[in-house]
């Protein structure tokens, strides 16, 4: 899913610090979880109680992933 949506995306630079999607790996036991995360940032120049407030997604970035993921939901 990750290389998909890196796909469509496309490359307009090669700067690490402006990409929109992070890659991350996290080992439970044997089994590794990839996933892809992006971060929203909820903030006004009036609301200044909003100024810090980030929220990060985690996706799967396969379909592995997902499977473990919808697993441990129970469904």
């Amino acid at each position: 899913m990750a290389a998909r949506l890196a796909a469509q995306l496309g490359t307009a630079t090669n700067n690490p610090g402006s990409q929109a999607i992070v890659p991350t790996r996290y080992r439970l036991g044997e089994t590794t979880l990839s996933l892809f995360s992006t971060l929203s940032q909820f903030s006004t120049a009036e609301d200044i109680a909003l100024a810090d407030w980030q929220i990060e997604h985690l996706f799967p970035a396969d379909e592995a992933t997902r499977e473990v993921l919808v697993g441990l939901g129970g469904g």
